[in-house]
């Protein structure tokens, strides 16, 4: 039969194919996908990535594409600590995902601020803030990476006035 590797095997290798094969990695942990589901090897894989902390010297190969997987880790570290209730840190990892380009959390973070934590919609404890708001949809609108989120962000910007009566 087929024996899961262990976690220093699945290192060595990920030193071997590239900085994002930490990203996988970290997906592969989270979800349990060949491996047993384990969030505290998710997150070490995971804040490699997400922390920029692989160094470039060890690692054999560099991925073009690590960039857009910086704020998907960023994102994921978030999703991980809304999981377990711990809504303060997850705010914080969406916020950097945000900030580093992700439009998937510049909208969650635009609604977020939008409703405010009173709505049963919003994953985070934040409180109303039209002006936080305005500017996540302002980054989301600014995107290319998702047309169906930029496309909404712009319909909501262009309807700000009706939005701030909400």
């Amino acid at each position: 039969g087929f024996d899961k590797p262990s976690s220093k095997d699945m290192y060595n290798f990920a030193l071997n194919s590239g900085e994002n094969a930490f990203y996988y990695l970290g997906i592969c942990y989270h979800e349990g996908i060949g491996v047993d589901k384990n969030n505290d090897k998710a997150l070490f894989f995971l804040k490699l990535v997400a922390e920029k902390e692989i160094d470039s010297d060890v690692v054999k190969t560099h991925d073009e594409y690590l960039d857009n997987n910086i704020s998907r880790a960023q994102q994921m570290i978030g999703d991980i600590f809304l999981e377990v209730g711990d809504k303060e840190e997850a705010l914080k990892w969406y916020t950097k995902s945000a900030k580093a380009g992700n439009p998937d959390a510049q909208e969650c973070l635009a609604e977020a601020y939008r409703w405010g934590k009173e709505d049963d919609g919003v994953e985070f404890d934040v409180d109303k803030n039209l002006e936080l708001s305005y500017l996540y949809y302002e980054m989301a609108a600014n995107q290319f990476a998702d047309d169906e989120i930029r496309e909404h962000a712009i319909e909501i910007i262009n309807n700000w006035r009706e939005f701030i009566k909400d």
